[in-house]
């Protein structure tokens, strides 16, 4: 390697360091100004990127580690039939 080429790779890994700090302060900042109206909406609009026989509408009553047990379950029995 160059020593020019090692100097372009620095400032590139730079940059794109100082780029992810930027994007996490404004991902928090998005975060902490969102109300539970507009995370109840998020969170209902959210578009798994899931195979379709997976796809469904989130219900309400959907929550944490019941329904990510559930997808497990489907996960563990699509990878043995395949």
């Amino acid at each position: 390697m160059k020593s020019g080429d090692h100097s372009e790779a620095k400032k590139y890994v730079e940059a794109w360091r100082e780029t992810g700090q930027v994007l996490d302060r404004l991902k928090w900042d998005e975060l902490r100004k969102m109300t539970e109206a507009d995370a109840a909406r998020a969170f209902t609009e959210w578009d798994y990127p899931l195979p379709s026989p997976w796809k469904r509408e989130i219900r309400p009553e959907d929550n944490g580690l019941v329904e990510q047990q559930r997808w497990f379950m489907k996960a563990h029995a699509h990878r043995a039939d395949s």
